[in-house]
């Protein structure tokens, strides 16, 4: 596929000017990525520009068959890093919003608790995260992907391939047993595909469990036109709100849309047993406005303003500091490795830094000029990785569950907004 067209001679552009080729060495190792989400796709596009082939198998049967969620921010030192090292600043910078990071922080009523807005647009000044980018911008999560899949050959990503069990041949090898019939080999196998992922038993018995908190999320479409009270509420970034045990999150996407993430702390069962789900919208829309009925007139205004496009969602984590000894030829990434709540901000920042730094570790051993297969040093590699990722995710996931049990509180707003300090500048008067 043809990469985007960029200014080789421009010192921040990253783009991968050499295009390697997708196409493998007869001896060269396989490496199989289950997954085609945010880690999947940049650990297969980072080890492309090494000149190293991946295969992605993704469960999907194609690419535009649902949309991928909402909008989230790319850090500096994690998410945007990756994407220096995937050689694609340049598209982040082309669909990323700079002004989606405006937030602020209210109580059920509506008042203020902190605000901050964002900073100018790239290249008019302003504090700067990675390569000129300001902070961490906005991109909605299908843009997102699309760039990552656009800079793969398209043979890259194999569609309809649900991974049902993998089989340790020895030595590092492994078996895929697809849903379908089909079956494959590999010489590292990286689990990419989230909360219940297959690859995860061969590492670890741990498996994710409830935290207590529940979702649904609804959109209002077309917000400016169709609930401009609501719509100037949001502005251009995100509104906050937790109070009594419960919470709305209000997120304005390039498409218009304003996602609403109502969430509540509850009995695992409580979504099935209120009857919430996508199958109902008009009862689920009515249930979760009883629940904010005593809210500002601005969440009642946006819940009321809701299509029937909708989802339920219980929200489950990993044990913190979850780690597992090492095993050859296999290992984790993102959320299939360190699943944990959204109130550390982290998930995808953290999945795509994952994919980086094991791209980046196992680069120079399967670069080799002969295309050898050096099993030792592959999994030497691996386990640096591992070492580094243990503790990175034991360090955040920690953090989110402390915020997870003081934002979903009875006085969440002000938790939130201790957590979420002073805008950025203000300690030195900016």
């Amino acid at each position: 596929m043809t990469e985007a067209t960029t200014d080789p001679t421009d010192p921040t552009d990253h783009t991968d000017h050499t295009d390697p080729t997708q196409d493998a060495a007869p001896d060269t190792p396989r490496i199989a990525v289950i997954g085609a989400g945010p880690a999947g796709l940049t650990l297969a596009r980072i080890l492309r520009v090494h000149g190293i082939a991946a295969t992605v198998y993704e469960r999907e049967p194609a690419r535009d068959v649902r949309g991928q969620g909402g909008t989230l921010d790319l850090h500096g030192d994690t998410g945007q890093r990756a994407l220096q090292e995937a050689r694609l600043t340049q598209e982040f910078r082309a669909k990323s919003r700079p002004e989606g990071e405006a937030f602020r922080v209210v109580d059920k009523h509506g008042t203020a608790h902190v605000a901050f807005e964002a900073g100018p647009p790239p290249g008019t000044g302003g504090a700067d995260g990675a390569d000129g980018l300001p902070g961490s911008p906005e991109i909605d999560r299908g843009d997102l992907r699309d760039l990552l899949l656009d800079s793969l050959d398209p043979a890259a990503v194999r569609w309809d391939h649900r991974l049902e069990r993998a089989e340790p041949l020895g030595a590092g090898r492994h078996r895929l047993h697809f849903a379908d019939g089909a079956v494959e080999t590999c010489d590292l196998l990286v689990g990419a595909e989230g909360a219940h992922s297959r690859v995860r038993p061969l590492l670890t018995a741990a498996e994710p469990h409830y935290t207590g908190v529940s979702l649904v999320e609804l959109g209002i479409p077309d917000a400016d036109r169709t609930a401009p009270g609501p719509a100037a509420a949001v502005g251009h970034g995100s509104l906050f709100a937790f109070h009594d045990n419960k919470g709305l999150v209000l997120q304005r996407n390039s498409d218009g849309r304003i996602r609403i993430y109502a969430f509540f702390r509850c009995p695992e069962d409580w979504l099935t047993e209120a009857g919430l789900s996508a199958q109902d919208p008009d009862r689920t829309r009515a249930t979760v406005a009883r629940h904010f009925a005593d809210w500002a007139p601005e969440f009642r205004a946006a819940l009321a303003a809701c299509d029937d496009t909708l989802r339920t969602q219980r929200l489950e984590k990993l044990p913190v500091g979850l780690s597992w000894p090492r095993r050859p030829g296999v290992t984790l990434v993102g959320d299939a490795a360190h699943l944990m709540s959204p109130f550390a901000g982290q998930g995808v920042n953290l999945a795509m830094w994952d994919a980086a730094e094991l791209a980046l570790a196992v680069a120079p051993v399967l670069a080799r000029a002969d295309g050898s297969r050096d099993a030792e040093a592959l999994d030497a590699a691996v386990a640096g990785y591992e070492k580094a990722m243990f503790e990175r995710s034991a360090f955040w996931a920690g953090i989110s569950a402390f915020n997870h049990d003081r934002v979903l509180a009875p006085d969440g707003h002000e938790n939130l907004h201790l957590m979420a300090g002073p805008p950025p500048g203000a300690a030195d008067g900016a």
